[in-house]
């Protein structure tokens, strides 16, 4: 009887399982390999489209996210330094400076690979030239669509100077005869590892300049008006992560511009480059309320082109 009982008791759900409402099953953390490609989507948009994503990331993206900074400063670096090569084939020399392999970096840059990065720079110096009387307790906060609004007559004019300086830059990198070792030895197997001189600026100026990006992340709050997806990659970044993204820029640069195995000169350039982006950081998250993604890619651009008057201006103690 009680058995009889139980099962009269039961609801019409259990015995009909047409009319039991079908509960998803649970999916679990998701998988790694997808969680690798949707972080690489998000730093694409991040860094090259004109909208970052509209929804946060959960931190295992975030932290996913961050990784992929440096390797996709790396790959810009390539593309320079492959643009560059083959505009110098082109075109040549004029008066022994490469003006039309420069330009096409400039062009490059200007245009696809650090188009948002030149805007952020030139829109938050146009925000705060319109409140020249703000102080830093009233802080300019930029809206999310800052990038797509025109520049004013001041954003132009910083936008042109900076095309125009990291253009110079480009054009005045000399041209020296690089030593490898000769192919009976050992270490030729690696000369692949060492492109020449003139192209070393190339491939680590855009690398400087995404890291820069992971450290401003890293300074003081998050803006109000940021971005969701920006506050949850500024969330996940700590100063730990910050010093293991900078080991391949650090590593690279005191390599290859080291001279007669004194690697301390490349750690003074590593060392400059970090001091002036921390600055900016610091000063751009106080005049602008916080980080937002406006900020982090200003930050970046400014260590981009540091990073290339650094190399210049020790060029001559690096290669004479």
């Amino acid at each position: 009887m009680l058995t009889a009982r139980h099962s009269t008791a039961m609801p019409d759900t259990m015995t009909n399982p047409s009319t039991h409402p079908q509960t998803p099953p649970p999916t679990g953390r998701p998988a790694p390999a997808g969680t690798a490609f949707r972080a690489l989507l998000a730093a694409l948009q991040l860094l090259l489209c004109r909208t970052p994503p509209a929804s946060g990331l959960d931190p295992r993206t975030a932290r996913a996210t961050i990784r992929w900074f440096v390797p996709i400063g790396a790959l810009i670096g390539l593309a320079w330094a492959g643009v560059f090569r083959a505009m110098w084939r082109l075109y040549g020399e004029i008066g022994e400076l490469r003006l039309v392999p420069a330009l096409a970096i400039v062009l490059l840059e200007a245009i696809i690979t650090g188009r948002y990065l030149l805007l952020a720079l030139a829109s938050v110096e146009d925000i705060a030239a319109r409140r020249p009387d703000a102080t830093d307790a009233e802080a300019l906060e930029p809206s999310p669509a800052a990038l797509a609004q025109p520049l004013g007559a001041w954003g132009i004019l910083v936008l042109i100077l900076s095309v125009v300086t990291q253009w110079t830059l480009l054009v005045s990198i000399p041209r020296v005869t690089p030593w490898w070792p000769p192919p009976e030895e050992w270490r030729s197997y690696f000369n692949f590892l060492y492109p020449q001189p003139i192209y070393r600026p190339l491939l680590l100026a855009p690398l400087w300049g995404r890291w820069a990006i992971l450290l401003a992340g890293s300074i003081g709050r998050t803006a109000r008006s940021a971005e969701p997806s920006i506050a949850s990659l500024c969330a996940a970044l700590t100063p730990g992560c910050v010093l293991r993204n900078a080991l391949i820029p650090i590593i690279l640069t005191c390599v290859y511009f080291s001279r007669e195995r004194n690697f301390m000169i490349g750690a003074v350039i590593g060392l400059v480059v970090f001091a002036i982006a921390y600055l900016a950081g610091v000063r751009l998250a106080h005049r602008f309320g916080g980080q937002n993604r406006l900020t982090l890619l200003a930050a970046g651009q400014i260590a981009q082109v540091t990073f290339l008057a650094v190399y210049r201006a020790m060029w001559p103690v690096i290669h004479q």
